[in-house]
Formats: C-alpha cells, structure tokens, sequence
C-alpha cells in the first residue's frame, strides 16, 4: 500500500538508498556520516536561448504529466513521494513530466518556476524571472544505467525553451556524479553550492560562487546569456559538474 504522508525519517531512509544505489556499498558507508552532518549540493545552470534538437533515437520516448497518471501510481515508484505531497506539489503550481518508454513509465522530473520548498535543504528556492527550477529527478530502479537519464534529458531542455524560459537552474549532491555527467553533457555549467549543516537541532547554511542564502530564501541571480545559450557572470569562468563532483568532500 502508498502511504498517504511520508515522515521525515522515511525521506532521509530513501536518500541513504539512493547514496547506496549510485556509488556502492563502500563509499556510501564513507560517504553518509559526512552527508548527514552537511548536505552539500552542486546548483547547475543551462541557458536555454539555444537548444538543440533531440537525437532521432530519443523520439521512442514519450512524455505526459499527471493527468495521466494517479498520484498512487507515481508514489509507488518513488518512495520518497507520498500521495499528500504530490498533491502539495501540484497546488502549489509545480509541474511533473512523466517520460515512458515501451508503455511503461521509466522516469519522472519535476520543476517549479514559482517559490518552491526543499525540505531535503529546509530552505525555499526563489526562481529568477524566465527560470524553471529543476528540483527532482528520478529513473526507475530497473531502468537505471541504460542512458534513459541521458535520452530524457535534452528532451526537456526542449519542451522548457519552447515553453518559453531562458534558463533552467538544478540542484545535485555532490556525490551524484552521474546526475552531473549528464547536466555536463546536456550544457549545464556549475555556478555555486549551498551546504546544510546540522548539528542536532542546530542548522546552518553556507554557499559559494553565485548562491544566495537570505532568511531561509535560496535564490541563483541570473547571469547573461551568450549566443550559445550558456552563461557568463562578469567574465568569470565556470566549472563543469565533473569538476565540481571531483573536489567534493562534504
């Protein structure tokens, strides 16, 4: 059975999974005392002024929102969803993309381009003006490592630019270097981290590059967009996500 709500606990459970599942037994056991003291997270950016067209072996997959699939059907693939959370998410004007492949849902992302909550940072994110935030992604467990993230992904870039937003802003712990292989493929360029510390009842932020952290408020303000559709702030060179996963350590 989908449970209605989630708890907090359940949600840190399915994230310890996640850690497992993307870099191993060995490393998740070095890698979790550290998280669970300062979740440290990578924000990426794509401009969105140029994108390219999707490869022609993209077009088997297909994309939907959730009019066309039940709450309960979603949280199922996905245990840190609960159905009162979609319906959260939804009312509050967030959107999901449901991409199948062969009849069969294979991934899900979902965006938000007004004042959103991260619980898993307890911090609100504000987008810029033209900015969707890209603030979940996930692949179902049997579907992973067989490119469906990398299929999808320059998909949406599409389905965003032609929706008319001029950036996309995402967020990805720094561990997730497949999450940041394929923004570092798709274009998306490292512009800053927001870490949360957290000792006890005790929680404390710090950021860098061009991370905003003001009175629970996370915000990116939007650099200039060249003519390629990346972006530039002031002449100052940005990292690739590689980069950016292979200098984390907290």
């Amino acid at each position: 059975m989908t449970p209605l709500v989630r708890s907090s606990a359940g949600r840190n459970l399915s994230r310890l999974a996640e850690l497992r599942c993307t870099v191993g037994d060995q490393r998740a056991i070095r890698i979790a005392p550290l998280w669970a003291v300062a979740k440290r997270y990578v924000v990426i950016v794509r401009g969105l002024t140029h994108v390219s067209d999707p490869p022609a072996g993209s077009a088997a997959y297909s994309c939907h929102g959730l009019e066309s699939t039940s709450p309960a059907e979603l949280a199922a693939f996905d245990r840190r969803l609960s159905i009162a959370e979609i319906e959260r998410r939804t009312a509050a004007g967030q959107t999901c993309e449901i991409w199948w492949l062969d009849a069969q849902i294979v991934h899900f992302r979902w965006f938000s381009a007004v004042r959103t909550s991260l619980p898993y940072l307890g911090l609100d994110f504000k987008p810029q003006d033209e900015d969707l935030l890209l603030f979940e992604v996930f692949t179902v467990a049997d579907k992973r490592v067989r490119g469906v993230h990398s299929n999808v992904a320059l998909q949406s870039l599409k389905r965003a630019s032609d929706r008319g937003f001029k950036r996309m802003v995402a967020l990805c712990a720094w561990w997730n270097a497949p999450a940041l292989r394929v923004g570092e493929k798709n274009g998306f360029e490292v512009v800053g981290t927001v870490t949360r510390w957290q000792l006890g009842p005790f929680a404390a932020f710090t950021v860098s590059g061009g991370v905003e952290v003001r009175k629970g408020m996370m915000s990116v303000p939007g650099p200039r967009f060249d003519r390629a559709g990346s972006t530039r702030a002031g002449g100052e060179d940005r990292a690739s996500p590689r980069e950016a996963s292979s200098t984390g350590s907290s």
